[in-house]
Order: C-alpha cells, then structure tokens, then sequence
C-alpha cells in the first residue's frame, strides 16, 4: 500500500519561504504597496507607516462593530485575527469571576471596573488573588484603558507616539487606592502602590508615596525595586537620589538598568549639576554611582 504523507495546509507555503532570502537592501516591507509611493526620507516614512497601521486599526474596529459583514468565512487554515469579535459589554454580561479574569487577561482596564464595582454592589466576593491582579493593573495603567504605544502589534505607535502624554496625566487612583486598603500589606502591595503614584507624577501623588515608602521603613518592610524607580525618577535633587540608593544597599534591592537610566535622567534634570559640575555636586554625582556599582557587590 502506498504511504501518503499529511500535510498541513500552510506546509507548502512554508517550503516555498525557505527558498527565498530576506532582501536587506530593499525598503521594508510594511513599506511596499506601489514603486512610486515608497517613501525615501524619514518623514515620509513615519507618516506612511502610521497610515498604514491607521488602516488597520479602522478595518478592525469596522469588523467588531459590523461582524456579520464579514461572515463569508472561507479562509483555511482558519485565522482569528482576521475575525475580531466585538467586545464585551461589562454592563450587560454576567457579574462573575470567570468575566472579571477575562477582562483582567486581556487588559480591558475600564470593562474591568465598571464589573468589579456591579460585583461589589450585589456583594460577589471576590478572591484576594485576584484582586491582586486588577490592583496590579489599575496601578500601572492609571484605571485608563492601555495606551496604544504599549499594544504589541501596533509598532507605529509604540515607536512613533508621543512619549510625553502619558506623563501629563494625573493620578487617578480611586478603585485602586481601595484595593490598597482591602488587600493585606505587603512588600508587593506597597511597591506596586508606589510605583503607581510616581509613574502618574502630582505633588499629591509623590508626598503620598513617599510617606508611604517612610511608612515601609518604619515597618521593615522591603521595597521592591520599581519603587526605587518610581522615587528616583521623580527626586527633587542628587542628595535625594543618593539617599534612595542608600537605602537600597542597606536593604540589599539589587538594581536593574532602570535604575541607571533614571540616574542619567535626573543628571540632566538638575540643572545645577552643570554650572557646579567641579564642586560639591560632582560629588554627589560621584557617590550616586558609588552606591550605584556597590549594590552589585
């Protein structure tokens, strides 16, 4: 009996890709679509390639809210990117568990509060654990839905948005600030917590992180090191800093390369380093970086 080799339906596709190479001398390939519109100077190239992705994110908007104008599904194998569903409405499905998890998976900051406050009103308890997760989450994103620039598959955005808008937004913090007090104190609760007043910068904000990083001293508790970050990055001067990472030898957080580049950023910040740059700052300076190397020791 002859042997029949199973394919897949992607397998002569694949084999037909390994016998071309990559051009490196030609434009990239997001880039393509007609000789005479590829673009050639930097300009150019940016807004074609975040026209193109515009495209895209329009077309998949128009596919949730219009599914069934695309219900000629004929594609093999079956792609369900190309057939986004529309999504949920947290004021109509189910209060439960299983759809809180889901909009906590797929990061759908706003579904998930306006779910957790209709849990917590017909009383559904809710796990500390996940709790933890929409704490997690509402204190990094600032209880917004995730920024564009921070979507995997949107590169343009990612890499050509403007940096400087979220740092104009102002700490929100009701739903977390809550879940602050409800969840036990931890290192972890109180890192996060931190972490989430400096990333969204008020002068409320920062004195109330850092009373809260004093608060953790008092307690020997231990920082993890985003709070350091957080602190950092929006110290008020080198001896600050210097204080900051003093504590971070003493308590033994070993550091990351965020660390060092909030260091550089708040050189550049304080602008009196570079009119005093031979005196008294420059060895500030000098002991930031001490503290900096020895914390690797």
């Amino acid at each position: 009996m002859r042997h029949v080799t199973r394919r897949e339906p992607t397998d002569l596709l694949k084999a037909l890709a390994e016998t071309i190479d990559v051009d490196t001398t030609a434009p990239h390939y997001s880039l393509i679509d007609d000789p005479a519109l590829i673009p050639t100077s930097q300009p150019s190239k940016r807004n074609f390639y975040l026209a193109k992705e515009m495209g895209r994110k329009i077309a998949r908007q128009l596919a949730e809210e219009w599914p069934t104008l695309f219900m000629y599904d004929l594609d093999e194998p079956r792609l369900p990117v190309f057939r986004p569903e529309k999504r949920a409405d947290p004021v109509e499905i189910e209060p439960t568990i299983k759809n809180l998890q889901k909009f906590i998976e797929k990061k759908e900051v706003l579904s998930a509060i306006q779910l957790y406050e209709r849990m917590r009103s017909v009383s559904i308890e809710v796990s500390k654990s996940i709790q933890m997760d929409l704490f997690r989450m509402l204190a990094y994103y600032n209880e917004s839905d995730i920024p564009d620039a921070e979507i995997e598959e949107w590169h343009g955005a990612r890499n050509f948005g403007n940096s400087e808008k979220e740092s104009s937004v102002k700490w929100k913090g009701q739903i977390a600030e809550l879940l602050f007090e409800e969840l036990e104190c931890s290192d972890e609760t109180y890192s996060i917590m931190i972490a989430g007043l400096s990333k969204f910068p008020t002068s409320a904000s920062i004195s109330r992180a850092k009373l809260l990083f004093d608060e953790m001293k008092s307690k020997q508790m231990k920082p993890m090191v985003e709070a350091f970050c957080g602190l950092i990055r929006n110290a008020d001067s080198l001896t600050e800093a210097e204080s900051y990472l003093n504590s971070m030898v003493e308590m033994r957080v070993r550091p990351t390369i965020i660390i060092f580049n909030e260091l550089m950023t708040l050189v550049n910040k304080v602008k009196y380093f570079y009119r005093n740059c031979f005196n008294a700052s420059f060895y500030r300076f000098y002991r930031l970086f001490y503290y900096f190397l020895k914390l690797f020791i």
